[in-house]
This record gives C-alpha cells, structure tokens and sequence, in this order.
C-alpha cells in the first residue's frame, strides 16, 4: 500500500466512516457477535424515542372553582334523585299497606258489631236468670232456667284482624308511616283492642262445673246449646219444664252469685269496646281514607 493511501485513511473523520461503513443487512447482522447486534438495535431505538414535556400551564383559581362546582352539583343532584326515588318508593310501599290494612279494619267493624250484639242479647238473657232465680217461682220456671243457664258459656271476645299491623312490625314497614298523627293512631287503636282482650281474660270466670252438677240435669243441659253457623242460634229451648235436681238455697245463692259476676264482666266488655274500640276504629278508617284515599 502507498504512503499516500495510508495517510488518506488516517485522516478519514469520523463522518466518513459513517458515510464508508457498510450497510446492515441480514447476512452482516449474522456475521456480527451477539453483543454488537444488541448494542446497534438499542442505538436505533434510541434514536426514535422522545422525552415528553413535563412542562404544564398551571390552572388559574377560576378553572378550578369551576371544577369543583361541576362536582359539587353531580354530587348535590345525585343525592336529591336518589332521595325522590326512595321518597316514591316509599309513598308507593305505605299505600300497599294503607290498603290492606283499612282491609283488616273494615273485616274489625264487621266484627265489632256482632259482637255487640252477642253481648247485648247475652246480657238481657242474664238479667232474666238473675229475676227468676231471685223471685220465689223457681220450679215453676225451671224450663226458662235450663234455657238461660246455657248463655253462661256462649260467648265471643272482640279479637281484631291483625295480619297486616302484625307485618308492618315484624318487617319494620312502620317507617313508611311519616305522618305521626296517623302513626299513633294506629298504635293506639291496637293497643286498646289489646287492653280490650286482657280485661275480658281477666273477668271471663271458669265455669262451675261442680255447682251446675249438683243443680242441673246433664241431658238438658247438654241438649239446650250446640254449635251452629250463627252463635245466636246456638241455644235451644228445653223439651217438657225440666225440673233442677235441688233447691237448696245456699247452692242456689252461689249460682246467683256466679250469674252476677258474668253479668258485669259482660257489661264491663260491652262499656269497654263502645268506649276504648268503637271511636278508635273509626277514627283510624277515617285518617286512612284522607290521608292515601283507600275505600
């Protein structure tokens, strides 16, 4: 090689050799150690990756009242939609109950007249057992005894439909009540018929079996009284005038008294249902009606 071929390859720049440097392909990439193919891929790919820029506009204070006002209205208006929606769900769940509890109460007002007037008619039946046994013709009228005596065990208690008053508690469906008038009404009405029951528990007496044995004839007295569809026909006047087996005045005398005592407790019953139920009932059909229209 020449002097002048040397010298010309020692002066070459940098840019020449570049410019001089053979292209890269398939078989100089094969050729090449696995350690200059990596470094020539990375130097690549290098070259095509930007840095971003990391340089924001900052946001004035206006932009960002702005945003938190866009927040603080769907906030605000997610919160009141939801509250009309559980507000209607909730109107819509008290009136189911509205109406199958005025339902319940017109089934009580039903009730609540028969058995008025059981007690009425039970009662005028005891005032005439009671004149009997106190007038001095007692085998003369021994048939109208047997007759009366059976009235003694004929008797209903105002007991009131209950099913709806009874969910609304267990599932706590109350809530859907706002309207505390309404609320302790209810309340109220039902906590007298409860108050009503206890007190007729109370004074209802065991009947005398033992004492009724001494003065009555089994037969008749199983023969005046018997189940029927209509409790007003449930007693039957005796056959014949059964005579009473004695006239002993001191058994006579305990009868009488045991006739007294079922006498008041049924007129208590009867005081207590016009007083505590009667007014009650009405009043809670009546704000029903007003309040979700239900017939």
């Amino acid at each position: 090689m020449s002097e002048d071929q040397n010298v010309s390859e020692n002066e070459m720049t940098p840019l020449d050799e570049v410019e001089n440097r053979p292209a890269l392909n398939e078989e100089n990439i094969a050729s090449l150690h696995p350690e200059t193919v990596n470094s020539l891929t990375e130097n690549e790919n290098m070259e095509v990756h930007h840095h971003p820029d990391l340089h924001h506009n900052r946001k004035n204070f206006r932009e960002y009242f702005l945003e938190f006002i866009m927040i603080f209205l769907a906030v605000t208006m997610g919160f009141i939609a939801e509250n009309i929606r559980e507000n209607i769900t909730d109107h819509a769940k008290a009136k189911e109950y509205a109406h199958s509890l005025y339902d319940d109460l017109k089934k009580d007002t039903s009730w609540f007249n028969l058995i008025i007037n059981i007690k009425t008619w039970r009662g005028l039946k005891f005032d005439s057992l009671i004149s009997i046994l106190e007038s001095g013709d007692i085998q003369k009228n021994s048939k109208l005894i047997y007759y009366y005596n059976s009235f003694l065990t004929v008797n209903l208690p105002f007991k009131p439909n209950d099913a709806t008053i009874q969910q609304l508690r267990n599932s706590g469906g109350l809530r859907y009540i706002k309207d505390p008038k309404l609320y302790n009404i209810i309340t109220t009405y039902y906590n007298d018929c409860n108050f009503v029951l206890e007190r007729e528990k109370e004074n209802t007496l065991q009947f005398p079996i033992d004492l009724s044995s001494k003065l009555f004839r089994s037969d008749v007295v199983i023969a005046s009284s018997g189940i029927t569809r209509d409790i007003l026909n449930s007693v039957f006047m005796p056959d014949g005038n059964p005579q009473l087996l004695t006239l002993d005045k001191q058994l006579l005398n305990e009868y009488l008294l045991y006739v007294g005592a079922e006498r008041k407790a049924n007129d208590l019953s009867i005081y207590l249902l016009e007083t505590r139920i009667k007014d009650g009932l009405k009043n809670v059909m009546a704000t029903l009606q007003k309040e979700y229209n239900v017939q």
